[in-house]
C-alpha cells in the first residue's frame, strides 16, 4: 500500500518545470562519477545482502525467538527514519563516517553470538547504512550539471538494477553458508568504504588532487579493460564465425566429391 501511494504521489506532481529543459552535452570529469557509481553499487550491494542473510542468520544459526525477526526489521524502519533525519544537510566530511561505521556492521553481527543484542546492533545497521547511502544520492544530486537531470535519474535507476543484479548470483552460490555470506558483505562494503576514502574528493581522507588521481587511474584501467574485453570478444567471434563458415564449405566440398565419386563409379 505504500508503494502504491507512493507512485500515486509521483504521477500526481506538477513536473511542468521541467520542460524545455537543457541536457548538457558532455561530463567533465567522467573519472568522478565513475567512482562514485561504483561506490554506490557496492554500498546497495552490501546492503541488500546484509538484509537478506542477517535474519536467517539470527534465527537458525544463532536459534533466536521468533519476535525477533519481526523486531529487527522494526528497529531498522524506525532508525532508517530517525538517521535521515540526522545526516540530512551534514557536510560530507561528516557523511564519510557513516562509510566506516556502516563496514563495521558485518564484522559487530559476526562477533556477537546473543541473539538478542541483534536488534541493537541492526539500529546501529540502519543508522551507518542511511548515511552511507546519503553520500551516493548526494553525489549524484551534485552531478546534475553534467548529466541533467533525466540521465542522472536514470543513471541511478541503473545502478539500483545492477546492485540488485550482482546479489541474486552470490546470494545463489553461497546459499546456507552464514560465515562465507558474511565474509562477502564484509569484502563489499569494506571496498566501498576504500573506494569513498581514497578516490572520491568529496569524501576522501586524501588531499583532492590525490582522490582525484587516484578516481583517474580506476578510471582509465577500467576503460582500457573494457576495450580490450571488447576486441577480444569481437576477435574471438569473428575467428568462430570463420571456422563455422570453413567447416562448411570443407562440408560442402566434401559432400560434393563424394556425390561426383558416387554417380562415375
Amino acid at each position: 500500500m505504500v508503494g502504491l501511494v507512493a507512485t500515486l504521489m509521483v504521477a500526481l506532481m506538477d513536473l511542468s518545470h521541467l520542460e524545455g529543459m537543457t541536457i548538457p552535452e558532455g561530463i567533465e570529469q567522467p573519472e568522478r562519477l565513475f567512482s562514485t557509481a561504483v561506490y554506490f553499487i557496492a554500498i546497495l550491494a552490501g546492503g541488500n545482502l546484509l538484509a537478506m542473510v542477517w535474519v536467517p542468520y539470527v534465527m537458525e544459526y544463532l536459534g533466536g525467538p521468533d519476535y525477533l525477526a519481526v523486531s529487527m526489521n522494526l528497529v531498522t524502519t524506525f532508525t532508517s527514519v530517525v538517521a535521515s533525519l540526522f545526516w540530512k544537510g551534514r557536510p560530507f566530511k561528516i557523511l564519510r563516517y557513516s562509510v566506516g561505521l556502516d563496514s563495521a556492521t558485518p564484522l559487530l553481527a559476526l562477533a556477537t553470538p546473543i541473539p538478542v543484542i541483534h536488534p541493537v546492533l541492526s539500529a546501529f545497521s540502519s543508522f551507518a547504512y542511511t548515511g552511507s547511502n546519503f553520500v551516493g544520492s548526494a553525489l549524484f544530486a551534485g552531478y546534475n550539471r553534467w548529466l541533467g537531470a533525466f540521465r542522472s535519474s536514470i543513471f541511478v535507476v541503473v545502478i539500483l538494477c545492477l546492485a540488485q543484479v550482482l546479489v541474486s548470483p552470490i546470494s545463489t552460490l553461497v546459499r546456507g553458508d552464514y560465515l562465507l555470506i558474511f565474509t562477502v558483505v564484509v569484502g563489499v562494503k569494506l571496498a566501498a568504504f576504500l573506494l569513498a576514502s581514497t578516490a572520491i574528493p568529496e569524501v576522501a581522507v586524501v588531499r583532492e588532487e590525490t582522490a582525484r588521481t587516484y578516481s583517474f587511474t580506476l578510471y582509465g584501467k577500467s576503460v582500457t579493460g573494457y576495450h580490450v574485453s571488447v576486441e577480444l570478444s569481437k576477435d574471438t567471434a569473428l575467428t568462430m564465425f570463420r571456422l563455422i563458415g570453413t567447416s562448411l564449405v570443407l562440408l560442402a566440398l566434401y559432400i560434393t566429391y563424394r556425390m561426383l565419386f558416387l554417380m562415375i563409379f
